[in-house]
């Protein structure tokens, strides 16, 4: 009953999330059609994706503003960008024409990202319990549908085209159910006189802990299915179970984080779960065969849910009322570093020796959560 109540508090931002994991989902099952029709190499592909972050980036210097000004309203527009973001896909047939239309998808992520999470951060002060983790689990488990069903796509032979009009038809669907008025432009955090010192420390631990969330989520948007089908030998639909097994691991642990923060120490849960997806991931860099891929990915998965949904909420619950949004965007603008970071490296050190390496370096990067960065942010939402 408690769940069923949560999710009434945060449909509209579980609606947002589900047209934002539509996109993602379904690029990361397309992404080796994709890539194939454009004629791309991995570095090519890197390069790609990274246009998407530059989107965000400029998208997070004025998301803030965009949600004082337009409350929902620009939480529909952003999902509204994205499902044209899944009709650029779908005419993509060049490098440019590609990284055009994922660079128009970093807009409306970047812009979604700081709505969302700072509507959901204000309804967490208004209603005194956490409901971030659950939230994101809407992402993850319509994110796993979307890879689902654009793997079945491919591996029937179904158009490219079509695959990608369905996604886009269904997200336009899902930005209609982003409506109501809790956390809405109404509910802004109030102002306090004179402002407040900025908080570097949180923002600079609680980015850090994102951008490693960011890092591991990135990578097996962009590389799981690649991985599978040239490491591992998947065929279309065996290779899009990588991204489906990451999605319904990442929704799997993000509700029982939701159940477990009832007892639980943030900082000790974020710890364990980093060893978790520290090697999960480096199974999966390693694995001598697909069930051993495959388990790796679902333990990447099940450590990797909490990073993003927990880091947030101690940015939000750290941070001053007056200083959250600022707070939210700075830690985000820092995390969205990960898709700046993280495209180009993993393409060139899959040029280089392979894409085994590509996932043994996100493996040592989230190895850094439990032995420096939760410690880190807890003491700083601590502090304030």
């Amino acid at each position: 009953m408690q769940m069923l109540a949560d999710l009434r508090l945060t449909r509209a931002p579980a609606a947002a999330f589900g047209a934002m994991a539509l996109f993602w989902g379904t690029l990361a099952a397309t992404v080796p059609a994709l890539k194939a029709r454009a004629g791309m190499s991995d570095v090519e592909l890197g390069l790609a994706i990274l246009m998407a972050t530059t989107g965000a980036a400029v998208t997070l210097f004025v998301a803030g503003w965009a949600d004082r000004v337009a409350g929902l309203r620009a939480t529909r527009g952003a999902a509204l960008v994205l499902v044209a973001a899944i009709a650029g896909l779908a005419i993509a047939r060049d490098p440019l024409a590609l990284a055009a239309a994922l660079f128009v998808a970093g807009i409306g992520s970047g812009l979604m990202d700081v709505s969302v999470n700072l509507r959901i951060a204000r309804i967490e002060a208004a209603e005194g319990r956490g409901l971030m983790s659950l939230a994101h689990a809407v992402y993850a488990l319509v994110y796993a549908g979307a890879a689902l069903c654009a793997g079945l796509a491919r591996q029937a032979g179904v158009p490219l085209e079509i695959t990608l009009g369905a996604a886009a038809l269904a997200a336009f669907v899902m930005s209609q159910l982003v409506t109501g008025t809790i956390g809405d432009a109404g509910a802004q955090d109030a102002p306090v006189r004179g402002g407040g010192p900025r908080p570097v420390s949180l923002i600079a631990a609680g980015g850090s802990v994102l951008f490693v969330g960011f890092l591991a989520e990135g990578a097996a948007d962009g590389w799981s299915a690649l991985h599978l089908e040239r490491s591992a030998g998947a065929g279309a639909l065996a290779g899009a179970m990588g991204p489906v097994v990451l999605g319904l691991t990442l929704g799997l642990g993000r509700i029982a984080a939701q159940v477990a923060l009832r007892w639980a120490d943030e900082a000790r849960l974020l710890a364990l779960a980093g060893t978790l997806a520290a090697a999960g991931t480096a199974l999966a860099a390693w694995a001598p065969g697909l069930a051993a891929t495959y388990l790796g990915f679902a333990c990447m998965g099940l450590g990797a849910s909490v990073l993003l949904p927990l880091g947030l909420a101690l940015i939000g619950r750290g941070a001053a009322p007056a200083a959250r949004a600022n707070a939210i965007a700075g830690a985000s603008f820092i995390g969205y570093g990960a898709f700046m970071v993280g495209p180009p490296v993993m393409g060139g050190l899959a040029d280089w020796q392979g894409l085994w390496l590509s996932f043994a370096w996100i493996a040592a990067s989230i190895a850094l959560v439990p032995l420096v960065l939760a410690p880190w942010l807890a003491r700083a939402a601590a502090r304030g």
